[in-house]
Parts: C-alpha cells; structure tokens; sequence
C-alpha cells in the first residue's frame, strides 16, 4: 500500500492588499508572480471526502476531513476560497496546510467571503507537494474551493496513485474531533465550555489518525450532537442515517449518488454512534429514555443501507470513549451502549454476515477536550485500538 499524502493547493499572487468587497477576492501579496490557476477541475488535483463537483469552477464541501491535494513546481503557492462561514467563534473554517508531507504551523484561518491565500513561499525552488485538509465539520460551514496559483506550469506533475484501502468514518462529535485540540482538567471544565472551531482538528481525531497509521484513503460522515433515531435534544429530523446519502447534511437536495459510491467504496466502514441518543434521555427526560428495541432496530436498518451498498465492506460497530456508568447516576448508559451494540453485531452474525464486527474503544480519561470531549491524547489511544483492530482482521482475511 501507498502512503495517503493529501496535498492541498494553495495560490500565490503577485500585488497589494485589495481592499475586501463582496464577491471579490482579496489578493494576498507574494514576492513571487503567480501566473498560473489550476482549476478545480484539473486531472492533477486529488481529492478524499464529499464535494459538490458541479460546478467546475467551484467545488464546495462541508464535511470535515476533505483533502485537496497537488503537485507543484517553485517556491510559493496559494489557494482561492469562498467561506461561507460567519466569521464567529463557531463558525470560522479551519485547514491545515501540508507541505511535502509536513504539517505547518498555524493552521489556514478562512474569511467570510471569497479570498486568495498564501500557503506557502520561500521554499526551495523544485517540486513540492501541498494538501489542504478541513479541519473544522459541517456546522461550521461550506467551503468553496476555486483551485490553486502557481508561479511555474505543472502541466507535468502528475500526483502518485491514492492508497488502494479506503476508510469510512461514521460518527458524531467525537468522530469531528469536536474540540480535541485543547488539554483540559475537570476543574478547568467547570469555567470553561462552548464550541470554538479553531480547537476542532479532525486531522488528529482517532479516524483520521488511523487512516494515516495504515496508509489509507480516509472519508468522514460526521457531524456533533447527532444520533442513531435521535439527536443530542429529542429531534428525530437530521439524524446521521438520514443525512448519510447527502453530501451537505443539512440539504436533502444534495445527494451522495450511486456514481460517487462506486467512486469511493470503503473497505472497513468504522460507525461511533448513539451517544447523542443517549444524552437525550439525559437532557430532555424520561419521554426520551433509550430503549434498547428502538436503539437496535435503528442501528440494524443502518447497517443494512451500508450493507446494500457496499456488500463487501467489513463494518466495524464501535462504543466510546465518552459515556459513563455514573453519570447519570444509576442510568447504566455505558453498559446499556456496550449490550445494545454487541446485541447488532449478533443479528448480523446470525444472519450469516461475519463482516460486522463490534469494538470497544474504551472510557476517555484526562486531559478532556473542550464540553468533555476527548482530546488528541485520547484519539491516539483510540486509533491505536482502532489500527490493531484492523490490521488484525486484514491478516485473518
């Protein structure tokens, strides 16, 4: 297998600091003339994750984890972006910038509207590989991509092959990453709370980690506060299995065809659900108690869409590392998950699929991440649970 380096485009102008209007790019000095655009269509571009493709000259993505990645030739690169965030706490969309493999510094905050961005200059003149990679998850906001500047033709700098494996994530908050990127305490927490995108970094949740430990294409389906059959407040509308076949998971209209999961067509399928289920029974009360008939069907009728779509996929069915057997007290709900999930599993094995596996990612520990979530240190465990998982099923396939 080949490493996954996802290189994202970045675009270089040459000019003065323009000042900023609607609709109009603002043009990011260089000392370097960017002559070139490649467009967003180009061969030469390689991208990971679901992206709206139907306009050529504006490929637009929501979803954490999307890579954008190429080649170039020079010392400088930059990329053109619409963000259709608002610019607040919550909704700034955050990408790190990867050069020949290497992860730079601060990552790429993005402007309401549409700008050019410096990636990178100063390199040594020759060949480099840049990759965009979203950090930040689909509340936050689309993104619209318009290609990359460049000061030489690449016309010839064709990207290596993408790894042969390809992974799938399903999942909520933890699976974003929701605010991994800070190490707090349990008293810090007590003063602290709230969504800040910039502590979002899905390049170091447990998914994306995994991916990179054994060299695989990497997709995530993510999104914070949904469920199985119920989101984080009782609502019954947007829960991940309806959102799964759309590309923007607040827009029915956008949907995830045939075509595009021919394109992309995972071979392990990694599920992290029901925690939201369970913290409605939490939040809004008895009326939304987590019974384990209505958990399980909604979790075997998932499994079987994903089944009727890749019918040689190995579905992995995981718990943790958020819930607790004490809180709330005497609710059981980290022992219900684990009994609930391992019960899916079993139908499946007894319906003669041995391809839907169960995986305990065990209980998070300090230092937490922003509302009790888990930090890197705690998605490093879990990919390392996670990678020996599969590799451990690849060699006893």
């Amino acid at each position: 297998m080949k490493h996954l380096h996802l290189s994202l485009f970045t675009l270089l102008f040459c000019s003065f600091m323009a000042q900023s209007q609607e609709n109009e790019a603002v043009i990011i000095p260089s000392t370097v003339e960017l002559r070139y655009t490649v467009q967003p269509s180009d061969s030469r571009i390689q991208y990971t994750g679901r992206i709206d493709k139907s306009d050529k000259s504006a490929y637009r993505f929501s979803h954490c984890g999307v890579s954008i990645q190429t080649k170039f030739y020079g010392s400088s690169v930059a990329a053109e972006i619409t963000e259709y965030g608002n610019g607040s706490a919550g909704g700034t969309n955050y990408f790190n910038v990867i050069i020949d493999g290497k992860v730079q510094g601060k990552p790429l905050q993005l402007m309401p509207g549409k700008h050019i961005y410096t990636l990178a200059q100063n390199l040594a003149e020759r060949t480099h590989t840049i990759e965009l990679f979203k950090r930040t998850e689909s509340q936050v906001g689309e993104v619209a991509f318009h290609g990359f500047r460049e000061e030489v033709s690449g016309e010839n700098l064709a990207m290596a092959d993408l790894p042969n494996l390809k992974l799938e994530f399903i999942g909520n908050s933890i699976t974003c990453g929701y605010g991994n990127a800070v190490a707090y305490s349990a008293q810090d927490l007590e003063t602290k709370s709230g969504f800040n995108s910039v502590n979002e970094n899905n390049y170091m949740a447990y998914g994306a980690i995994t991916a990179r430990n054994l060299r695989a294409q990497y997709s995530c389906i993510a999104y914070s506060g949904r469920g199985l059959f119920q989101n984080n407040t009782g609502c019954t509308e947007g829960t991940v299995p309806q959102m799964y076949d759309r590309i923007f998971p607040d827009n029915p209209q956008s949907v995830w065809t045939a075509a595009d999961r021919a394109a992309y067509a995972p071979h392990y399928i990694i599920i992290n659900l029901g925690s939201n289920d369970f913290y409605a029974e939490t939040s809004q009360g008895k009326n939304f108690y987590v019974e384990r008939e209505k958990f399980v069907d909604a979790y075997v009728n998932f499994v079987n869409k994903l089944r009727s779509y890749y019918p040689q996929a190995t579905i992995i069915c995981t718990v943790g590392v958020m819930m607790s057997d004490s809180y709330p007290k005497n609710a059981q709900q980290w022992t219900r998950i684990q009994e609930y999930t391992q019960v899916v599993r079993n139908h499946f094995a007894s319906q003669g699929d041995n391809n839907v596996l169960y995986l305990n990612l065990g209980q998070q520990s300090v230092p937490y991440g922003e509302d009790w979530h888990p930090s890197i240190a705690t998605h490093e465990k879990m990919a390392k649970t996670l990678t020996d998982f599969i590799l451990a099923d690849m060699i006893k396939k």
